[in-house]
Protein backbone atom coordinates (compact mmCIF):
# COMPACT_ATOMS: atom_id res chain seq x y z
CA UNK A 1 0.00 0.00 0.00
CA UNK A 2 0.89 3.90 -0.45
CA UNK A 3 1.06 4.35 3.36
CA UNK A 4 3.45 5.15 5.72
CA UNK A 5 1.70 3.49 9.26
CA UNK A 6 3.25 2.92 12.81
CA UNK A 7 4.27 -0.27 13.72
CA UNK A 8 2.80 -1.99 16.81
CA UNK A 9 6.33 -2.63 18.11
CA UNK A 10 8.43 -1.36 20.93
CA UNK A 11 10.19 1.55 18.52
CA UNK A 12 7.88 3.26 16.95
CA UNK A 13 8.71 2.82 13.24
CA UNK A 14 7.05 3.53 9.87
CA UNK A 15 6.36 1.08 7.51
CA UNK A 16 4.68 0.08 4.38
CA UNK A 17 2.07 -2.47 4.88
CA UNK A 18 1.10 -5.06 2.47
CA UNK A 19 -2.62 -6.05 1.83
CA UNK A 20 -3.63 -9.68 0.20
CA UNK A 21 -7.22 -9.41 -1.52
CA UNK A 22 -9.77 -12.26 -1.85
CA UNK A 23 -12.56 -10.82 -4.64
CA UNK A 24 -15.54 -12.50 -5.85
CA UNK A 25 -15.13 -12.51 -9.42
CA UNK A 26 -18.97 -12.14 -10.69
CA UNK A 27 -19.95 -9.47 -8.08
CA UNK A 28 -16.33 -7.86 -7.50
CA UNK A 29 -16.82 -7.56 -3.80
CA UNK A 30 -14.07 -7.89 -1.38
CA UNK A 31 -14.61 -11.26 0.42
CA UNK A 32 -11.54 -11.43 2.90
CA UNK A 33 -8.14 -9.83 3.14
CA UNK A 34 -5.21 -9.92 4.92
CA UNK A 35 -2.99 -7.08 6.24
CA UNK A 36 0.35 -6.83 7.73
CA UNK A 37 4.04 -5.25 7.14
CA UNK A 38 5.45 -8.66 5.59
CA UNK A 39 5.65 -9.08 2.03
CA UNK A 40 3.79 -11.88 0.10
CA UNK A 41 3.66 -15.54 1.24
CA UNK A 42 1.28 -18.45 0.79
CA UNK A 43 0.92 -18.24 4.70
CA UNK A 44 -0.61 -14.30 3.53
CA UNK A 45 -3.02 -16.09 0.72
CA UNK A 46 -3.98 -18.71 3.12
CA UNK A 47 -4.85 -16.13 5.44
CA UNK A 48 -6.51 -14.00 3.31
CA UNK A 49 -8.23 -17.22 2.14
CA UNK A 50 -9.40 -17.91 5.67
CA UNK A 51 -11.28 -14.48 6.03
CA UNK A 52 -12.83 -14.86 3.11
CA UNK A 53 -14.50 -18.25 4.39
CA UNK A 54 -15.15 -17.04 8.31
CA UNK A 55 -18.53 -15.35 8.52
CA UNK A 56 -17.79 -11.65 9.50
CA UNK A 57 -18.97 -9.78 12.30
CA UNK A 58 -20.50 -6.87 10.25
CA UNK A 59 -23.57 -7.46 9.25
CA UNK A 60 -23.21 -5.36 6.31
CA UNK A 61 -20.44 -7.53 5.06
CA UNK A 62 -22.91 -11.04 4.18
CA UNK A 63 -20.20 -12.47 2.13
CA UNK A 64 -18.13 -15.33 3.54
CA UNK A 65 -18.06 -19.20 2.66
CA UNK A 66 -15.54 -21.71 0.53
CA UNK A 67 -15.53 -21.07 -3.22
CA UNK A 68 -15.90 -23.32 -5.47
CA UNK A 69 -12.83 -22.08 -7.45
CA UNK A 70 -10.19 -19.67 -7.13
CA UNK A 71 -9.21 -17.92 -9.89
CA UNK A 72 -5.39 -16.95 -10.08
CA UNK A 73 -2.46 -15.38 -11.76
CA UNK A 74 1.41 -17.31 -11.67
CA UNK A 75 2.54 -15.60 -8.59
CA UNK A 76 5.21 -18.19 -6.34
CA UNK A 77 2.74 -17.50 -3.55
CA UNK A 78 -0.46 -18.36 -4.96
CA UNK A 79 0.70 -21.40 -7.22
CA UNK A 80 3.33 -22.91 -4.17
CA UNK A 81 2.46 -26.32 -2.47
CA UNK A 82 1.32 -25.10 0.83
CA UNK A 83 -1.59 -23.02 -1.71
CA UNK A 84 -2.51 -26.22 -3.15
CA UNK A 85 -2.73 -28.53 -0.45
CA UNK A 86 -4.92 -25.85 0.75
CA UNK A 87 -7.80 -25.88 -1.99
CA UNK A 88 -7.14 -30.11 -2.15
CA UNK A 89 -8.60 -29.89 1.77
CA UNK A 90 -11.21 -27.58 1.18
CA UNK A 91 -12.22 -29.13 -2.41
CA UNK A 92 -11.56 -25.81 -3.90
CA UNK A 93 -11.05 -25.90 -7.86
CA UNK A 94 -8.16 -23.91 -9.49
CA UNK A 95 -8.73 -21.89 -12.58
CA UNK A 96 -5.34 -20.26 -13.14
CA UNK A 97 -5.17 -16.97 -15.67
CA UNK A 98 -3.62 -17.29 -18.69
CA UNK A 99 -0.21 -16.44 -19.15
CA UNK A 100 0.38 -12.62 -21.25
CA UNK A 101 -2.81 -12.21 -20.81
CA UNK A 102 -3.01 -8.61 -19.22
CA UNK A 103 -6.96 -8.24 -19.39
CA UNK A 104 -6.71 -11.37 -17.50
CA UNK A 105 -6.77 -9.64 -13.97
CA UNK A 106 -8.60 -6.75 -14.92
CA UNK A 107 -11.04 -7.07 -11.57
CA UNK A 108 -8.17 -7.16 -9.42
CA UNK A 109 -6.53 -3.87 -11.07
CA UNK A 110 -10.18 -2.40 -10.91
CA UNK A 111 -9.95 -2.82 -7.53
CA UNK A 112 -6.03 -1.79 -6.74
CA UNK A 113 -7.51 1.70 -8.70
CA UNK A 114 -10.46 1.85 -6.35
CA UNK A 115 -7.83 1.52 -3.77
CA UNK A 116 -5.38 3.92 -5.16
CA UNK A 117 -7.77 6.87 -4.49
CA UNK A 118 -8.92 5.73 -1.26
CA UNK A 119 -5.74 6.13 -0.27
CA UNK A 120 -5.06 9.52 -0.99
CA UNK A 121 -7.33 10.36 1.71
CA UNK A 122 -5.08 9.27 4.79
CA UNK A 123 -2.44 10.93 6.88
CA UNK A 124 0.87 8.95 5.98
CA UNK A 125 0.03 8.96 1.99
CA UNK A 126 3.40 8.71 -0.20
CA UNK A 127 2.00 7.89 -3.46
CA UNK A 128 3.51 5.32 -5.58
CA UNK A 129 6.16 7.41 -6.91
CA UNK A 130 8.78 10.24 -5.83
CA UNK A 131 6.94 12.70 -8.30
CA UNK A 132 3.64 12.31 -7.06
CA UNK A 133 4.99 12.45 -2.88
CA UNK A 134 3.30 14.94 -1.05
CA UNK A 135 6.43 17.56 1.15
CA UNK A 136 4.56 16.82 4.22
CA UNK A 137 3.97 12.91 5.28
CA UNK A 138 2.02 12.58 8.81
CA UNK A 139 2.35 9.27 9.61
CA UNK A 140 -0.31 8.87 12.77
CA UNK A 141 -2.16 5.73 11.86
CA UNK A 142 -1.36 2.43 13.34
CA UNK A 143 -2.10 -0.94 11.52
CA UNK A 144 -5.28 -1.32 13.70
CA UNK A 145 -6.43 2.05 12.68
CA UNK A 146 -6.00 1.50 8.94
CA UNK A 147 -7.57 -2.00 9.10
Amino acid sequence: MDVLIKTDTEKTQVKRPWITVVLDQYSRSLVGYYLDFEPPSSQRVALALRHSIIPKAEPEWPMWGIPSKVRHDHGKDLISQHIQQVKLDLHIGDMPKEKANPKGNSELERFNGTMSEWEKSLPGWVGNSVKTRPENILQTLSLAELE
